[in-house]
């Protein structure tokens, strides 16, 4: 009994000793971005003190990933654009060749433990020399991205179009705005001024809100918005439909059959709707903390006004649109803080007044005409469908230096230790020491920190 008890603290400590190492590694490469060949190195370098370098290494180069932390969905997702994180994860298993062996534990039917941990290391950090990461929104769609003429993209707003993104004529682009397609993909009109080569990608990009559209419309319809920032106190109220004429009642969640006329609406206000038929708003209307989903069509008027003059301020999308169809705007809208996926269109008419940290994603194609200026805040905006992870304030590589052993750490150690393995102990020591003093200034590090 006592043998088996020695091993579960062996087994507590080598999961430990993974969660510490992958923690280093990932800070270590985060340091080193954006050149994701260095950063590698650096994690490499680290995952070898712990780990070495043969086959049943339980950190190899494939077990570091580059891609984008949104914190707005608690999400990784791997990616060649708009990198603005690491993961890397940590095996030990029958298959690697370097599970953990429990003799004592073999005996009594437990076998070999396998053990895996994970880190992912982020950095809000952006330079007005390298290409952005989106976080200011932008047009996502699996066919194609069509923006007409006269068009100003500000701040780190991204068109992609997986098969094409075509553009008009006299269209200017920030330093920080991407254009992408998936690989094999095209771009037409490239002759627009103020395009760098290194604002063009190639990717398969990961649609999250598109994924979302039928789970949001399914919990709605079930009265459900739970974990939807203030929205999930929303009184629920079922009606066979909403006509034009009616007047909704504010801090409602309305679950109707039938169509919803909103023509006659003159403020849309704290208030959710969703719908088995089609949406559909007038114009000369102000929207803001609203939700409106529909299994068919959503349709706007012109001339309205989509958040709040401050809407940096709330840190946060305001709006969120939801369609199993299109979703289609008139003219002289004004965007700010919205969030959309459609698994149709998305199409916008000339002349919108402005769009800003508006996020859209949609299966088919996103249409745009001309004569508008994307802004953006200086921030992300976080999205109600989604949490915020927590943060720790491990920042300076402190999950390095923590990893750099003491000399409380060496006389903790059997009395029958080897020599030759202190010697070894303390060659790691001074390695670290030294990828710790070179690599973790606190001008390199102080915007980075752990994702927990």
């Amino acid at each position: 009994m006592l043998g088996v008890t020695v091993e579960y603290a062996n087994i507590g400590l080598a999961k430990a000793k993974m969660q510490s190492a992958t923690d280093a590694v990932a800070l270590a490469a985060m340091q080193a971005m954006p050149d994701e060949s260095l950063a590698l190195q650096n994690g490499l370098e680290i995952a070898q003190l712990y780990f070495g370098d043969d086959d049943t290494a339980a950190i190899g180069a494939n077990d570091i990933e580059f891609g984008v932390w949104e914190p707005s969905a608690d999400d990784f997702y791997a990616s060649v654009v708009g990198v603005n994180s690491i993961r890397v994860i940590a095996t030990m298993s029958s298959n690697r060749g370097n599970a953990l062996n429990t003799i004592v534990s073999s005996l009594s039917g437990f076998g070999n433990y396998e053990i895996r941990s994970a880190s992912i290391a982020y950095t809000t950090y952006s330079s007005p020399d390298q290409p952005g990461t989106c976080i200011n929104g932008g047009f996502f769609a699996l066919d194609e991205v069509k923006i007409g003429n006269n068009n100003n993209f500000n701040g780190d707003f991204c068109l992609y179009g997986a098969d094409k993104v075509k553009l008009g004529n006299s269209n200017s682009f920030a330093s920080s705005a991407l254009i992408g397609t998936d690989v094999g993909g095209s771009v037409e009109g490239m002759n627009n001024s103020d395009i760098e080569d290194t604002q063009r990608f190639e990717a398969a990009l990961d649609l999250d809100l598109i994924d979302l559209i039928d789970e949001v419309i399914a919990d709605m319809k079930d009265g459900n918005l739970s974990g939807v920032g203030d929205f999930e106190t929303y009184t629920v109220r079922s009606i066979s439909n909403f006509n034009k004429h009616d007047t909704y009642i504010p801090y409602s969640l309305y679950v109707s059959s039938g169509e919803i006329d909103l023509t006659k609406q003159t403020t849309l206000e704290d208030v959710a709707f969703v719908t088995t038929k089609s949406i559909n708003v007038g114009s000369n209307v102000s929207v803001n903390e609203v939700i409106l989903a529909a299994e068919k069509k959503i349709d706007f008027g012109s001339n309205i006004e989509f958040g709040i003059d401050d809407y940096c301020l709330e840190g946060r999308y305001t709006v969120y649109l939801f369609a199993e169809e299109d979703i289609e705007f008139g003219s002289n809208d004004d965007l700010r803080g919205v969030q959309m996926a459609s698994e149709k269109k998305i199409k916008m008419n000339s002349n919108i007044s402005g769009i800003a940290n508006v996020h859209a994603e949609a299966k088919d194609d996103i249409e745009y005409n001309t004569n508008t200026t994307f802004g953006s805040c200086s921030d992300a905006l976080i999205s109600d469908f989604g949490e915020t992870p927590e943060e720790d304030d491990i920042w300076d590589c402190d999950a390095i230096l923590a990893s750099i052993p003491t000399s409380d750490d060496d006389e903790s150690d059997d009395d029958d230790h080897d020599d030759d393995d202190d010697d070894d102990d303390d060659d790691d020591a001074d390695e670290l020491q030294i990828i710790y003093d070179e690599n973790c200034s606190s001008e390199t590090s102080s915007s980075y920190g752990l994702v927990l």
